[in-house]
């Protein structure tokens, strides 16, 4: 895979035009090579959560979580403390918080010294599986903000004997040909998928957008693509109470089939002003979901190992078929329902999401006449029939020999 200096970048402003065509065109997608690097749980899908406290962090590993963090704050060491005490890897903040508008930037070589000695200290616990780099969203466009990204991960890697990958949070509205621009500094891309926060709570879908924006870059660079989800507010209606646990099933799975090879959640603080009522529900939720991708079901496995099939066809038979709206002036229609068909460990698994907000009826063509179809979730045995029925936001999984 050709590799792009950031001069590439700013000497083609043409290239970067034809870069959504490009992406758009790729269809390389680099394997997982190391998954027991993102997170050392047995090669388990990385889940994690940003700031996770207490008593939370004690049942995270039971419950399916495969790393913590990551945290914010001067105080590294609490963070490699709660790693010990959740028996679990650490994503691990490094660096300042640089104001780049105020600061002197003759400064930036005597941080980037400082940085140097914290990772090489760092280093040497080996709770820590992923660096984050403490100053967020970097743009890409003040040039200031692309040389510290490249010069604060060319210093991690330096530093690091184990050179273990390196993130950074992107925002919710960065597009590919952002982010394949800050990727190239970067071994997980790691965007934001804010669905309530950003205004796409009855436009739920819009979190494929956003994982396809990640993952296009992602293949671009060689990066692993990561979905980072939401949970930092209470909610003012008893209706959406009642939908948390939709939100976020729906949120994690719609994710995962368009591509994201991760999960984080912002965030775990449980002492966040203006989110005391309903962190419970958020937080239950988001277990639930670890726990079916971790734990004895280990669906992650699938997301991450199983093989492609194209042998099913879904078409919508009752109920809307197409979810069309507008995100920062794009137009954006997908069909209401997404899937993806996979074979793993002996089975065949089919994962179908619903993204409309009220029920379909999908006719699935190729499921086997001669084998029994179970739901994954319950175990169950399902009835045959010409439509099979999908509620609104639900996620639905099959399995069969």
């Amino acid at each position: 895979m050709a590799t792009f200096s950031k001069a590439h970048f700013r000497i083609a402003p043409v290239i970067l035009r034809l870069l959504p065509i490009i992406l758009t065109a790729c269809v390389f997608r680099p394997p997982v090579d190391n998954v027991t690097t993102l997170s050392p749980q047995s090669g388990q899908l990385l889940f994690s959560a940003y700031s996770l406290g207490i008593p939370e962090i004690d049942s995270a590993r039971a419950a399916g979580f495969t790393a913590i963090g990551p945290y914010y704050g001067k105080d590294k060491s609490y963070a490699l403390r709660q790693s010990d005490r959740a028996g679990l890897p650490l994503i691990y903040s490094v660096g300042p918080k640089i104001n780049f508008e105020k600061s002197d930037p003759a400064l930036d070589s005597a941080q980037l010294q400082l940085i140097a000695n914290e990772v090489r200290e760092a280093s040497k616990n080996l709770n820590i599986s992923i660096w984050n780099i403490r100053n967020e969203e970097l743009r890409h466009w003040k040039s200031r903000e692309l040389d510290w990204l490249e010069n604060i991960s060319s210093t991690i890697r330096a530093n690091d004997p184990k050179k273990r990958p390196v993130m950074m949070y992107e925002p919710n509205h960065r597009r590919s040909k952002d982010l394949v621009i800050t990727g190239q500094y970067l071994d997980l891309i790691s965007k934001g998928a804010y669905t309530n926060h950003v205004g796409m709570k009855d436009n739920r879908s819009w979190v494929r957008w956003s994982v396809e924006q990640t993952t296009a870059a992602a293949d671009f660079t060689g990066a692993t693509p990561v979905a980072v989800l939401w949970m930092a507010r209470d909610q003012r209606t008893r209706k959406d109470v009642a939908s948390i646990e939709r939100w976020v099933k729906h949120d994690i799975y719609l994710s995962l089939i368009s591509g994201a090879e991760g999960i984080l959640i912002y965030s775990g603080f449980n002492k966040r002003r203006g989110f005391h009522r309903h962190f419970s529900e958020f937080y239950s939720a988001y277990s639930t979901a670890a726990w079916q991708l971790n734990g004895p079901l280990n669906l992650g496995q699938i997301f991450l190992h199983g093989a492609h099939v194209d042998d099913i066809t879904i078409s919508i038979i009752d109920g809307p078929t197409r979810q069309q709206f507008s995100y920062h002036k794009e137009q954006i229609d997908y069909s209401s329902v997404h899937s993806m068909r996979r074979r793993f460990a002996d089975h065949n698994w089919l994962f179908m999401v619903n993204s409309a907000n009220e029920p379909v009826t999908v006719a699935v063509t190729g499921l086997p006449n001669n084998k029994q179809i179970f739901n994954v979730f319950t175990d169950e045995p399902m009835a045959r029939s010409s439509g099979m029925l999908i509620q609104a936001l639900e996620v639905k999984a099959l399995r069969w020999k």
